[in-house]
């Protein structure tokens, strides 16, 4: 699914990757990005009660921000001209 940045400025997120560069997502006002979290960004949530184990999770997609659904994809997140 692609992703919307409709923030002002532009905005680095370390623990996500842009899936066309593969490499760590900056989103610049505008651009449609598909992306994931990073390896290693999974984080572990404690048990609740007694006895359970711990469970990891991932980081939710998008990130918290300024984000909305693409209602189309783009060849490349840079291409903004077809959007």
């Amino acid at each position: 699914m692609s992703w919307r940045y409709v923030g002002e400025t532009p905005a680095a997120y370390p623990a996500y990757l842009d899936k066309a560069t593969g490499s760590t997502l900056v989103a610049e006002p505008g651009g449609v990005y598909d992306m994931e979290p990073a390896d290693g960004t999974d984080y572990t949530v404690e048990p609740l009660a007694e006895g359970e184990e711990p469970t990891a999770r991932r980081l939710p997609v998008p990130p918290p921000g300024p984000w909305q659904r693409a209602k189309t994809t783009s060849p490349s997140s840079s291409d903004k001209s077809k959007e």
